[in-house]
């Protein structure tokens, strides 16, 4: 059983009844001791929230030859701290620390060895690097490249006001670390603007990306790079961008994190998240919202909040990423962040609007047999209505130049006959002519 189908057992037994929790860990568990140990052990370390420990409370403390100097994030299993080397004053570090609590429990130390391995595999420029690791007491810890004054990228496009083109720039850029992450073998699994920090360099004015905190990352299946299926009944990520697919236990592959990057283009859009969590009390309203609603198209929120309207074309890229079907998605974020490159430079896009034609295409397209079947029905139906066609022409026309036949010959026989009467009536008139002479 992996991790994330422990979590989420725990997270459902956790808000049941202690007197029921035992036997219904063990039903989910079917009895297998050792993931029972574990998911009672994240149940036991996670009481009422991990924020129970008194914020920063290493702040000044040292890992290893680092000097934490402040913090500046939490997580399910660790804090973040900026940090300096120690007898040097500039800050340019961040460290991660096992919490205190979890330092006895071998499934965070696991999760925790997890995510370094995965940071070791990462070398891109919008990735946030890692640097070097170790224990302090028995708490391991790791540490990586501190992106300095930074801010989530959607508030960092909002706070200077950044154009459609320059947003997409940016975006463009995380699209590239995306792709370096899924050519690794990894995928995010919890692309969100707040694992998107930019911040700006003091000299040049560039803004530079960094995507960050791959805790929940998962490893791809490296002999099958297009790796399409994973475990089945589990849940990681955030629940306002996760994907269908996530809410609903079926399996993430490449297309989740595309799902992630179609709402973070959407908010850079608009301005505002595609969904909002506080709309949503309940759980099941929130899947069904999300497996079952079409999001608006983004031109159409900002007609209503009078922020600059982008093209149809943008709208179709937004929707294509957001699709609920995996197929139905950009298969690579290469295609994805291709589409939007050619947008910003003018250029047709290859996302289609989910109009009934292209529908009835991709359907003709999924069901090759039955569409080739039906294709050669109405070829042999089109045939037989133009034969058809030509026989009642055909037809018509024998009929036709018959009644001209049948009208000339009755002409004919008309005037023979007058003709013949005008003999007779002639040879009588003659007959008596000569009687009158005699």
């Amino acid at each position: 059983m992996n991790d994330a189908e422990i979590d989420l057992i725990a997270e459902q037994a956790a808000a049941m009844p202690k007197q029921q929790r035992q036997q219904y860990v063990t039903d989910l568990c079917r009895g297998d001791a050792h993931a029972i140990q574990q998911v009672l052990q994240v149940i036991e370390f996670q009481p009422s929230g991990f924020l129970d420990e008194l914020p920063g409370e290493l702040a000044g403390c040292r890992c290893g030859e680092y000097t934490l100097v402040t913090q500046i994030g939490q997580g399910g299993c660790g804090e973040v701290y900026a940090a300096r080397r120690t007898g040097e004053t500039e800050v340019q570090f961040a460290v991660k620390v096992l919490r205190e609590h979890l330092r006895g429990t071998p499934v965070f130390h696991t999760r925790f060895a997890k995510e370094q391995q995965v940071l070791l595999q990462m070398q891109h420029p919008n990735i946030a690097a890692h640097i070097d690791s170790g224990q302090e007491n028995g708490r391991p810890y790791f540490v990586m490249e501190l992106v300095p004054n930074a801010c989530p990228i959607t508030q960092y496009c909002e706070h200077f006001e950044l154009d459609l083109a320059q947003r997409l720039r940016l975006f463009e850029s995380v699209c590239d670390a995306v792709a370096h992450a899924h050519h690794q073998g990894i995928i995010h699994r919890d692309i969100k603007p707040s694992n998107i920090l930019v911040s700006r360099d003091e000299v040049t004015g560039v803004a530079v990306p960094k995507l960050i905190d791959f805790g929940i990352a998962k490893a791809l299946d490296q002999d099958s790079q297009s790796a399409k299926h994973t475990r089945h009944g589990e849940f990681v990520g955030t629940r306002a961008y996760a994907s269908p697919e996530q809410l609903r236990g079926l399996g993430t592959d490449t297309r989740t994190d595309i799902y992630g990057m179609g709402l973070v283009l959407y908010e850079l859009l608009t301005g505002t998240p595609a969904l909002a969590l506080d709309d949503f009390p309940d759980t099941s309203e929130l899947m069904s919202f999300i497996c079952e609603h079409t999001f608006d198209a983004p031109s159409s929120v900002n007609r209503a909040s009078g922020r600059p309207i982008a093209s149809g074309a943008l709208d179709s890229i937004v929707l294509t990423a957001l699709h609920k079907k995996p197929e139905r998605r950009y298969q690579t974020i290469e295609e994805f962040v291709g589409d939007v490159i050619r947008f910003r430079q003018g250029k047709r896009v290859n996302a289609h609007p989910d109009s009934f034609w292209y529908n009835t295409m991709t359907f003709f397209r999924e069901h090759s047999l039955f569409s080739a079947a039906l294709c050669l029905s109405l070829l042999l139906l089109v045939i037989a209505l133009w034969y058809g066609q030509r026989a009642a022409t055909a037809e018509r026309v024998a009929k036709g130049l018959l009644q001209d036949l049948r009208s000339e010959t009755r002409e004919k026989s008309e005037a023979l006959q007058r003709a013949t009467v005008a003999e007779a009536q002639q040879a009588a008139n003659l007959s008596r002519a000569e009687k009158v002479i005699d």
